[in-house]
């Protein structure tokens, strides 16, 4: 599809149009961003999981500043909202992940997850490690926004009000434990931090995915437009 069309039609900022122009993804091939080939997740019009949602390429994009911009939409406007996954093209394993994700947390729709986690189809517990945006356990102002897990332990934690701009999240996976750190990149704000033992081993399946979905499937109460997520870079370093 032209994303810059769809852009232009749904209420997006003049700027934010501008930049969408520049590095359109294309929906049929691997595309480059951040140092990974990533494919896209593109089920039609056919809802899977997680939630279960229909899931579009056509919901991905990267800016001028090389920004990953990833909706959640109802483009036709006929009620049905699409999410959005991108999925490494490499396998990953022990080692050292980060995201920065230029969205702040607390404006995040309450019925909006955001996924930045590792996956395998295989073993029963997918070795999938997670940091997630996501609300949970209740949308009340100071229930939990950010969940870090070791699939199927998790930790849920409250975001602090002073928490306004970027964020930074990492975790590092090793045999013994996975060391999860997110944290404010500017002003006031404490490191939220968790520790799993035990985790999974990595497959020779394993590999690295951001998805950006609606819990329950449920369009977003309230949303008069599309949900988006900007998140400006994410790495690897294998251990």
């Amino acid at each position: 599809m032209n994303r810059s069309s769809n852009v232009l039609s749904t209420g997006f900022s003049a700027a934010l149009a501008v930049s969408a122009l520049v590095f359109p993804v294309n929906e049929a091939n691997a595309f480059p961003w951040s140092g990974f080939e990533w494919t896209l997740k593109d089920s039609g019009d056919t809802p899977v999981g997680p939630g279960p949602n229909p899931f579009s390429g056509a919901n991905v994009f990267v800016d001028a500043q090389n920004r990953l911009h990833m909706l959640i939409e109802d483009e036709d406007g006929d009620g049905v909202w699409s999410c959005s996954e991108i999925i490494s093209t490499r396998a990953v394993g022990f080692g050292t992940y980060t995201m920065t994700l230029e969205t702040p947390i607390r404006q995040f729709h309450n019925q909006a997850v955001l996924g930045f986690f590792t996956w395998s189809d295989q073993g029963t517990t997918n070795t999938e490690l997670d940091v997630e945006i996501a609300r949970f356990q209740g949308t009340n102002a100071n229930d939990p926004r950010l969940v870090h897990s070791v699939q199927p332990r998790s930790s849920h934690y409250p975001v602090p009000t002073t928490w306004t701009g970027a964020s930074f999240h990492q975790f590092i996976w090793t045999s013994a434990r996975v060391n999860f750190t997110s944290r404010p990149l500017a002003g006031a704000g404490t490191s939220i931090t968790s520790r799993i033992n035990n985790p999974p081993r990595p497959l020779a399946t394993t590999n690295l995915r951001i998805n950006f979905w609606l819990r329950a499937g449920t369009a977003p109460a309230g949303a008069t437009g599309p949900l988006e997520v900007i998140i400006r870079n994410v790495t690897y370093t294998p251990s």
